[in-house]
């Protein structure tokens, strides 16, 4: 392989070197020789391959996992059975492969029978399975049942219109998962039937920047038990993408303020790393993660550079890059919530918006990572086998990554439209 580093900046084989040193463990000149050949390495159609044959070694050990799972004490997309669901699904659209038939029955009977008619998100609601039902091939799932569905779907809105003080706005638990599953299922819906009318998202949006009215003249204002969080999983990060990916619903006067409560958010809530606080007040700058800190950031930033056509953004997302680069192998382990594969999302997502082949070298240098899932003595995660926490999401980002067509880049999943 070529040995040619014309291109790199100082900082940046600075960089490289020290990736090299805690993927190979060996001493710097050693690291330093090998430097040059592994970087262009991950460009090629070798890597994809050696790529995808990892992801199959790793769905082999998922599937014997998976056996164990309670579907009905975690039906969550998050943690629980409708992720690896989701992966299985992925999967089908994006190779072909068939989704096992017990995973459609389990995902039936959760639909049928299990759901609390508690909480209404995408990633850890009733919402996650209904909306996987509805965008599930006909050939699987009935029409009627479909139907169904999207009823009880529809339904869940009692609960996220309610004028409840203590009802999250957040990704995760609150109105914009909800959100978010609409827009998604509008997405993939094989047919407009199955599909919910504009009038009814501009509805949802509302109510999610009502709520965010009347403790600041200038910006919206959200809180999670008690806190201002910051991050894509509980906080204005997750907030602000998902209500920029709804733009299209949006009603006069909410462009502003939800431009405002952005601009408030790259001025005023960064450490000068560059890397994003955790919450309003945070002083301890060392999250670095999709749920907390830069990594998060960038998917909403792009989001906003494309809306809004400003530089601004992109030049901000650039130095979440930049933190995420630096910082983002995580001993805390490999997941896509808080692991190096959601930061190689992160990655790939600067590489689709700018076509700078450097962020492909660097997602891909991640990716590379997580083929030793396991093996570099990470905390092990709560639900080892989830896809957001544990091997699913590996699965899923490894697949997508070695299956990347131009025009069709990765997405992280659940969060990205």
């Amino acid at each position: 392989m070529p040995h040619n580093i014309s291109g790199f900046t100082k900082p940046e084989l600075k960089s490289w070197l020290w990736l090299l040193k805690r993927r190979t463990e060996t001493s710097a000149i050693r690291c330093l020789e090998r430097r040059m050949s592994w970087i262009n390495w991950l460009v090629t159609p070798e890597f994809k391959k050696e790529m995808k044959g990892a992801a199959k070694g790793l769905l082999q050990k998922l599937e014997k996992g998976v056996k164990s799972l309670n579907s009905e004490a975690d039906y969550s997309v998050y943690t629980g059975s409708i992720g690896i669901y989701y992966l299985y699904w992925f999967l089908n659209k994006k190779t072909g492969r068939p989704i096992p038939p017990d995973r459609v029955q389990m995902l039936l009977a959760t639909c049928k029978t299990t759901l609390k008619g508690k909480r209404f998100s995408f990633l850890c609601g009733d919402a996650g399975p209904l909306v996987m039902a509805l965008v599930t091939d006909q050939s699987l799932v009935d029409k009627k049942i479909k139907i169904g569905c999207l009823r009880k779907l529809i339904d869940l809105k009692k609960l996220v219109l309610a004028r409840d003080p203590e009802t999250a706005n957040e990704v995760l638990y609150g109105r914009v998962g909800y959100l978010w599953s609409l827009l998604f299922l509008n997405s993939h819906a094989e047919s407009d039937d199955l599909k919910v009318e504009s009038t009814f998202i501009s509805q949802i949006i509302a109510s999610i920047i009502d709520s965010g009215l009347g403790r600041h003249k200038d910006r919206l204002y959200y809180e999670w038990h008690e806190k201002e969080y910051i991050g894509a999983a509980h906080g204005y990060i997750g907030i602000l993408y998902v209500l920029l990916k709804a733009k299209q619903h949006w009603a006069p006067g909410q462009e502003a303020l939800i431009r405002k409560t952005l601009e408030w958010l790259i001025s005023k809530q960064r450490f000068p790393s560059g890397n994003f606080k955790s919450s309003v007040g945070s002083t301890d700058d060392r999250l670095i993660h999709w749920c907390h800190g830069s990594p998060g950031a960038v998917f909403l930033l792009l989001e906003a550079a494309t809306v809004f056509g400003s530089q601004e953004f992109v030049n901000a997302a650039l130095e979440c890059g930049e933190v995420t680069w630096a910082r983002g192998l995580l001993k805390k382990g490999y997941g896509i919530c808080h692991g190096v594969s959601g930061n190689a999302y992160s990655l790939m997502a600067l590489y689709a918006h700018t076509q700078d082949e450097l962020w492909l070298r660097r997602s891909h240098s991640f990716a590379e990572y997580c083929f030793h899932y396991g093996t570099k003595n990470e905390r092990e995660p709560d639900r080892p086998m989830s896809l957001f926490e544990g091997l699913a999401g590996v699965v899923y980002m490894l697949y997508d990554f070695s299956e990347a067509q131009p025009g069709a880049w990765p997405k992280f999943p659940a969060f990205q439209l």
